[in-house]
């Protein structure tokens, strides 16, 4: 940490600095699309997995995910450092995370059925249970203590929704050709598929290890140095309490901060609706009847987006980040049921995924930054930080919400009988995949923009940091 920069909580971080963090967004970015779009592909046309068995198996497998989402954000709070909070843990992990995502890449064809099923569970949960569960907390919670700068977090989230849109064109345009590459013309080899991990995993570990070398913590050095005074000032007897944060004290200061809760249910809906992504790949490749039309119908939606983004950063500095998400959403909507006009047309699909582009990115850009001010406001209302906490619960409820994404995803294409690696499927998986792929989504997101109506955090956001700034708290202003 060089002397000349400025470590005050409401500083906003040098253009470098806030770069390297930016790029730190970018390995956590990767393992998620993965995880929510290209490992279910992976399962069921190259590993050859039954959809429901496949479903099930990640639907299970996020359900302890969930609880190691919790256990982290407990484990981030209580850190204490020479690096902080958030940054070791970046350390720590970013190797693991690219080992463990070839090898959920590479499920050996000579195994046998149960042996594949035992192998994918473990390695799944590798990945996500462990290591990403710890990178996602680590880089999240990293934004929130580098600054509480209101705009630079806004700035923060919409560059990591940027970043989100380059990382799905960029994997969406070369993992079928990498995979091609190596696997010697075929889409859906194994060879193909364990060299496009390694690629990506080297990528992860990289910008991980950025994120670490070159960020600050200001907010976590401040209270750090609030909390020194403070035991300064207590006898012996109270200083365990003041140092260490208990674990149910803290997931009810959550479950009581409301913002968070709002914040969360939209973000539930988002995430679900985002599960069903990978049914992009299977439209194209049954209705369409070309998956390498896959690559553009997924671009237009992630290279329009940056219009969206660019409003967004523009929009922030204008408007209220609330309103500016319910236009975004209310923009995705639009696009998502706009293929109902023609379901085979790929013009009209392209129309679509260009308007829900767009709102994708509007609501993307904004609604990041909007997680570290509920938890702002969370420590000012129960006195004691929630960023870790909060993190990992937001974390917790991502996880649980891909978990029944997967398994209704699974389901759904088992009820309707989709068969995997079919050359043809059946008028009722047909159903399925327009059902999965135009329908539910846009009632998601419906149910997120009922919840975003309720969010009125940014008229008190700038009165609870300058009480924060001066020791105060909702404790305060009631006496």
């Amino acid at each position: 940490m060089k002397k000349d920069v400025d470590m005050r909580p409401q500083a906003k971080a040098p253009f470098f600095e806030a770069a390297s963090y930016m790029i730190g967004n970018v390995g956590s970015g990767i393992v998620q699309i993965f995880v929510a779009t290209y490992l279910t592909i992976y399962y069921t046309n190259v590993a050859g997995i039954n959809a429901a068995l496949a479903g099930t198996i990640i639907a299970v497998s996020k359900l302890f995910d969930g609880l190691s989402d919790i256990l982290m954000g407990h484990l981030l709070n209580n850190t204490r450092s020479k690096w902080g909070k958030a940054r070791p843990w970046l350390l720590w992990i970013a190797i693991p995370t690219a080992l463990c995502l070839v090898m959920a890449f590479s499920v050996p064809a000579s195994m046998g059925a149960t042996a594949k099923i035992a192998y994918v569970f473990i390695t799944y949960n590798l990945l996500n249970t462990v290591c990403y569960t710890v990178l996602a907390i680590a880089i999240s919670a990293l934004g929130g203590y580098i600054t509480e700068n209101q705009k630079q977090r806004g700035f923060f989230g919409g560059v990591a929704m940027l970043l989100s849109i380059i990382c799905n064109t960029v994997m969406a345009t070369t993992i079928l050709k990498i995979a091609q590459y190596f696997g010697g013309g075929d889409s859906f080899s194994q060879k193909g598929w364990t060299a496009m991990a390694i690629i990506y995993g080297i990528i992860i570990a990289v910008t991980t290890l950025i994120g670490f070398l070159f960020t600050n913590e200001r907010v976590t050095m401040a209270n750090m140095e609030l909390e020194a005074k403070g035991r300064e000032e207590k006898t012996e007897a109270e200083q365990p309490a003041q140092a260490k944060i208990g674990f149910w004290k803290s997931i009810k200061a959550l479950l009581t901060n409301k913002y968070f809760l709002i914040f969360v249910i939209s973000m539930v809906m988002v995430t679900l609706n985002g599960t069903f992504g990978s049914t992009a790949m299977y439209y194209a490749q049954y209705i369409l009847g070309d998956e390498m039309l896959f690559t553009p119908l997924n671009n237009i939606k992630t290279i329009v987006a940056l219009v969206g983004v660019a409003l967004g950063f523009v929009g922030m500095a204008k408007f209220k980040k609330r309103n500016l998400v319910i236009v975004g959403m209310v923009t995705l909507i639009i696009g998502l049921v706009f293929p109902v006009f023609g379901p085979e047309n790929t013009t009209i699909l392209y129309i679509g995924a260009a308007i829900a582009g767009v709102g994708t990115g509007l609501a993307g850009c904004v609604l990041p930054g909007m997680l570290k001010d509920t938890l702002t406001y969370g420590q000012w209302k129960s006195g004691f930080d929630m960023m870790g906490t909060g993190s990992a619960g937001f974390s917790f409820s991502m996880k649980i919400a891909g978990s029944l994404g997967s398994l209704l995803l699974g389901w759904t294409m088992s009820l309707t009988h989709f068969v995997e690696k079919a050359p043809t499927q059946s008028a009722s998986a047909i159903f399925g995949l327009k059902l999965m792929y135009i329908w539910i989504p846009a009632i998601l997101m419906v149910i997120a923009l009922v919840s975003m109506l309720k969010y009125d955090l940014d008229d008190r956001y700038d009165e609870i940091v300058a009480d924060l700034a001066e020791g105060k708290t909702a404790a305060d202003r009631e006496k």
